[in-house]
């Protein structure tokens, strides 16, 4: 069977504010919108009430590859019309729904529209680096002697998990780096022996941005496919559609893409990074310590206009910017279609402000760093929602810095982090790691350390869950902040994250990848 899946070949951005993607296609200006209507003209923008999926009937066309790397799965159910889902075992058809097929699917060729799978790389033979102090997560297999990774086959029963969320269009390719850092994990940790014997695969699916079909796919993964939890979802924007039944049928959600504040309002979700809100909250805290180590307080903030959470982070800066050391001198919200800033770099230039926090999509942000220029100025960037591998090649962006909330995906000074670097080496060594692949692999490494622990001959989402409830302060080697959750309890919003600076062309650390709390 073959461990390789097309994949949408785009301009990646990393998102790590609330759906900032989404604001490039919404009309309107100046509006703030609900969940609901953002979602609604998204879908609009995308052809329809219900956005239609791709020509394999998902922008995951697994073609009976749900379990990348693992065994063939076997036949399953096809999925709901309209679901954009990917059923394992099920070759996908131009209808977009799913017809039943055996283990050979897995070879059938993909449609003519999809784009050419890539070539694989075999497993790596280094064993994936894991050797971790107290806060572990499960030891892979180390390299037998000689220099060969003898890994115990998988013969246990295998563990399903679901990843369902925006994934096509411009609304979804922001997205993609978190879905294949979840393909290269189920690739990786297959070929080490899956997890405690048992094989790993995963089923996509794609909501459009459409709450009604996300909550349709969820409960089509659940109920057909059995998945035990969801990882690595893109719910931004709709997610909280489905609240109520992962609470009801108790099926985690395991990491999030960011920019999900409903994840704190949910029993069944359990965030790896600041998502929402306590990523806003982060950012104030990163950028009193950029301005401390540059010796520079007076800040100016511009934030979008088309997204309700850049709102959010507008008034969350607001108010607690003077307890970090910083004074907000100037305070403005402009829309992403803007073609020019030069107004808002001359305002910010004239109240004296140094440092200057943004909260845009990556062309608007390299536009408004080439409007300040033109005017000589040259403030310290704050980069609150975007760090992508364009902006270090701006030179007007040299110096700006980014509190991420994922670890530092350019550093291999852990194990956790080395090992990470070399699966994506192994499994897609022409991917341009980013924030947002780091995201993903650490909410699939926390799944795993979590289940891990308890899975029995039958994985069970019960197993997922009493693992996440022990982790007890857990930073899964450092990949995170120490991770705890309470059964019954929505989780706490945690404001971390590690300070990140463009310097002569590329990301670095200055202090190796500190974690930062507030």
């Amino acid at each position: 069977m073959s461990d390789i899946q097309p994949r949408p070949v785009r301009r990646r951005w990393l998102v790590a504010g609330l759906g900032l993607a989404v604001a490039v296609v919404l009309p309107g200006c100046g509006s703030r919108r609900s969940e609901a209507e953002v979602s609604t003209a998204m879908a609009r923008a995308l052809g329809g009430a219900a956005p239609a999926p791709t020509a394999a009937g998902s922008t995951e066309p697994l073609a009976g590859n749900a379990g990348i790397g693992g065994p063939a799965p076997e036949a399953g159910p096809a999925a709901p019309a309209g679901t954009g889902g990917t059923t394992a075992g099920a070759t996908p058809t131009a209808g977009g729904t799913a017809s039943a097929a055996g283990p050979a699917a897995a070879s059938a060729p993909a449609p003519a529209s999809a784009t050419p799978a890539r070539s694989g790389k075999p497993a790596s033979t280094t064993g994936g680096g894991n050797a971790r102090g107290t806060n572990v997560a499960p030891a892979l297999p180390a390299p037998a002697p000689g220099g060969s990774a003898t890994p115990p086959p998988s013969s246990g029963a295998t563990i399903k998990v679901g990843n369902v969320g925006v994934a096509s269009g411009v609304l979804g390719a922001p997205f993609e780096p978190i879905r294949e850092a979840v393909r290269v994990w189920v690739k990786w940790v297959n070929a080490h022996g899956g997890i405690k014997g048992h094989p790993v695969s995963v089923v996509f699916a794609d909501d459009g941005g459409d709450p009604a079909r996300h909550r349709a796919a969820v409960q089509k993964m659940v109920e057909q496919d059995k998945v035990v939890a969801f990882v690595g979802d893109a719910e931004t924007l709709t997610g909280r559609a489905s609240i109520a039944y992962h609470e009801q049928v108790k099926v985690p959600v395991i990491g999030s893409d960011t920019g999900s504040p409903h994840y704190y309002d949910s029993t069944m979700h359990f965030p790896e990074v600041p998502t929402g809100n306590a990523k806003w909250v982060a950012d104030v805290v990163a950028a009193g310590q950029t301005g401390k180590l540059q010796s520079k307080t007076k800040l100016a903030t511009l934030t979008c206009v088309e997204a309700q959470s850049c709102g959010d982070a507008d008034s969350i800066f607001a108010q607690q910017a003077p307890g970090v050391g910083l004074k907000v001198v100037y305070r403005a919200r402009s829309s992403i279609t803007q073609p020019d800033y030069t107004t808002e770099c001359l305002q910010a230039r004239n109240a004296g402000a140094e440092l200057f926090y943004v909260v845009l999509d990556v062309p608007s942000i390299a536009r408004l760093s080439q409007s300040c220029a033109r005017q000589g100025y040259k403030p310290t960037f704050v980069l609150g929602s975007i760090a992508s591998v364009e902006q270090p090649k701006d030179p007007n962006l040299d110096g700006a810095t980014f509190g991420s909330g994922a670890f530092p995906w350019f550093l291999t000074n852990t194990p956790a982090r080395t090992e990470f670097n070399e699966a994506f080496k192994t499994y897609d060594p022409n991917f341009k790691i980013e924030s947002l692949a780091a995201t993903g692999w650490t909410a699939a490494k926390m799944f795993e350390t979590a289940i891990a622990a308890f899975v029995g001959a039958e994985p069970k989402p019960a197993d997922a869950l009493q693992g996440l409830y022990a982790l007890g302060g857990n930073d899964l080697g450092g990949l995170t902040y120490p991770l705890h959750f309470t059964a019954g309890q929505k989780p706490p919003a945690t404001s971390c994250f590690h300070l990140i600076t463009i310097r002569n062309g590329a990301w670095t650390s200055d202090d190796g990848g500190k974690l930062q709390c507030k």
